[in-house]
């Protein structure tokens, strides 16, 4: 009897279940269980990825969907806000307004229908729109591009196609450089003569349909004999007259273009060298009575909203004054 019972006892610890059999595996162990936390967990990190896609997407500025959809058309519009709120953007040393200096026997032009004025647009190239919005005033202006922008040449395309006289705007070294940059390749006195011509004729193949020249700051450059017989030398060579800003009363522009009898001309009175509607409007009113007094005068302005504005409003005041507005080219010397 006792041999039988410790024969069940040692068939019953015979019959216990070793650690780590299948009955007895913890649920964690499961192979299910692990390819089911697999598979949440490469769910979970798809969900992530995904709501991160779709918060960027959402979060993208109103501004760049539109570039991607119309870059040319939104383009133009953010460059008119930025050149609307530049109010400094013209250095005083350049843009003040010198006498001009008659010299004996220089004939005065004069219409056969009675005083001429004509009004050159400086630095256009950067903006289409504000190219757009001079063309919309309907007034015979004459358009200056600058080489050294975007849309130099898409801007000399559209002065041209509205009927408007295009004006290269040379950019040369003021006074103040570099304090006051006039932007990229520009004219500088201690360039070869090789150097200004090559620059020159690269300006020229850059701006379209130029039938003449003026200078964009250049107040120290114009002062060169050098540097404006090399500059002139190529217009000469092309055809092309030049129209001196007058950003110095040193200017030696007139005396050298007279001497190589070069076409010529130069500005009478800046329009917008006070970035106000009102003080614009002064000046343009002030350049009517140079030209009744005078025979003729030469304004240039700015792309400023507010010189549009000025020049809007006192549009009808050139028909009410007798004074014809005319491309520069109409007084020149």
């Amino acid at each position: 009897m006792a041999e039988a019972q410790n024969k069940k006892k040692g068939s019953a610890k015979g019959k216990k279940v070793k650690k780590g059999s299948p009955t007895k595996r913890s649920f964690f162990f499961k192979p299910a269980t692990l390819i089911l936390a697999l598979l949440t967990t490469l769910l979970l990190v798809l969900g992530i990825v995904y709501l991160a896609r779709v918060q960027h997407w959402f979060s993208t500025p109103v501004g760049e969907h539109k570039e991607r959809k119309s870059p040319v058309a939104v383009e133009p519009v953010k460059e008119k806000k930025k050149l609307a709120g530049k109010k400094a953007s013209l250095p005083a040393e350049e843009y003040h307004n010198i006498p001009r200096t008659r010299r004996e026997g220089q004939e005065l032009l004069l219409g056969d229908q009675g005083p001429l004025v004509a009004i050159i647009v400086d630095d256009l190239g950067a903006d289409l729109a504000m190219m757009e919005d001079f063309l919309g005033l309907k007034l015979n202006l004459t358009a200056a591009v600058l080489p050294n922008v975007p849309h130099a040449r898409a801007v000399a395309e559209l002065a041209h196609a509205d009927g408007r006289e295009v004006l290269l705007h040379v950019p040369m070294e003021p006074r103040d450089y570099p304090t006051v940059d006039p932007g990229e390749e520009a004219l500088m006195v201690d360039l070869s003569t090789a150097e200004v011509q090559r620059r020159l004729r690269s300006y020229l193949q850059t701006v379209p349909w130029v039938v003449g020249v003026n200078n964009h700051m250049g107040s120290r450059f114009t002062e060169s004999r050098v540097g404006m017989r090399g500059v002139l030398q190529i217009l000469k060579e092309q055809g092309l007259f030049f129209v001196d800003s007058r950003t110095t009363a040193e200017s030696v522009v007139i005396a050298e273009a007279e001497g190589m009898e070069i076409a010529h001309a130069e500005r009478d009175l800046f329009l917008d060298n006070d970035i106000n509607e009102e003080a614009i409007r002064r000046q343009i009113r002030k350049l009517i009575g140079i030209a009744r007094e005078q025979g003729s005068a030469i304004g240039i302005c700015h792309p400023h909203l507010e010189t549009i504005a000025a020049l809007k409003k006192e549009a009808h005041g050139f028909v009410a004054a007798g004074v014809k507005l005319v491309p520069v080219s109409a007084l020149l010397h």
